[in-house]
């Protein structure tokens, strides 16, 4: 039966390690075993070396490495094909060690401790798809990326999958994702991050009220093509802008051709539905108690009716969207003053 959610899970072995609690390995294969039926993939439960708040030693990666390796043949042992991970830190030997096994669905994860830049993430994955494409059982492995979703290193290598929380993240600063419009169209690999909240003092990104009147009707346009506007992503604040950021990944994702699997929970079920997003991530640790049925559910697209709220105003009338937009656009040029002086 092919669902209309095609779900992953990862192991939660982030979200548990961040918190000092270690997870049972045996429930996560039970858990992943008892539904099955409803996950599109799994990941392995891979272990994170030394200590939150503290630097990790060669010896706590390697010993990481080791451990996630034995999980890997545990998880497999119990009849289970998840998908192993390999880490920045971590040495080659292990990720050859996948492609021996023929392992052929590998995930790649690169350091979330450092705040290194694509350029260094990029000269690893180099160093990872070269190795691939050299090995004897290389042709066949697909890959994902483990929260690579910087436009470079999406279009540098022939991902199968990646996965994504920058939809939910920056919508939470007040920024949208639009294409780069050029030879009359619009260009998802090159996406530009636009500011449309006032209430962000700081931010590196191109405020709306700073563009140009061309620049504008780009966007303006971007904006119909996904069925919204600018007056309706600022009035319904956050979930408007959840929206765009959705409607953009998968823009880029019809582009690239690649599945990205938006990170999530169950809070965002109905704006998921709303805006058709197939490909979701799921942790465990979220999800560890959740019941058969009610993930049965949720992989058919269904959500509970959203709480209907009474509007202060009434946000229909020309007059008052006319009096917004006026004071988005002059707030938005003088808070750019101010960040310039």
């Amino acid at each position: 039966m092919i669902r209309p959610i095609s779900l992953m899970i990862d192991s939660g072995a982030f979200n548990s390690w961040s918190r000092g609690i270690t997870l049972d390995i045996k429930k996560y294969i039970a858990f992943i075993k008892r539904n099955e039926h409803l996950i599109y993939s799994y990941v392995c439960m891979d272990t994170i070396p030394g200590f939150k708040g503290q630097a990790r030693t060669l010896a706590q990666v390697q010993q990481s490495a080791k451990l996630s390796y034995e999980n890997l043949q545990h998880m497999k042992g119990a009849g289970l094909r998840p998908i192993p991970v390999f880490h920045q830190s971590e040495a080659f030997e292990w990720l050859e060690r996948m492609l021996d096994d023929g392992e052929d669905y590998i995930g790649f994860s690169r350091n979330m401790n450092k705040k290194s830049q694509w350029q260094q993430a990029g000269a690893w994955l180099d160093e990872c798809f070269r190795r691939i494409k050299k090995h004897r059982n290389g042709a066949k492995v697909r890959t994902h990326g483990f929260g690579i979703t910087h436009q470079k290193l999406l279009a540098r290598y022939p991902w199968f999958s990646a996965d994504s929380t920058a939809w939910v993240i920056q919508s939470s600063y007040g920024h949208v994702f639009i294409p780069t419009f050029r030879n009359g169209g619009m260009d998802f690999s090159l996406p530009q991050c636009l500011k449309v909240s006032i209430r962000e003092s700081c931010s590196s990104y191109q405020p709306f009220g700073m563009l140009s009147q061309i620049e504008r009707d780009h966007v303006a346009e971007y904006f119909k093509s996904i069925g919204t506007d600018l007056l309706s992503i600022i009035h319904n604040k956050n979930s408007r802008r959840i929206i765009a950021n959705l409607q953009f990944f998968k823009g880029l994702e019809n582009q690239l051709n690649i599945k990205i699997f938006q990170a999530s929970n169950f809070r965002y079920n109905s704006l998921m539905n709303e805006t058709n997003v197939r490909h979701r991530l799921f942790s465990y640790w979220d999800i560890m108690d959740c019941s058969t049925k009610k993930l049965e559910q949720y992989s058919e697209g269904k959500h509970e009716p959203p709480i209907t709220r009474i509007a202060k105003v009434d946000w229909t009338k020309q007059s008052y969207l006319n009096t917004r937009y006026a004071n988005f656009i002059e707030r938005m040029k003088i808070e750019d003053c101010d960040a310039t002086d």
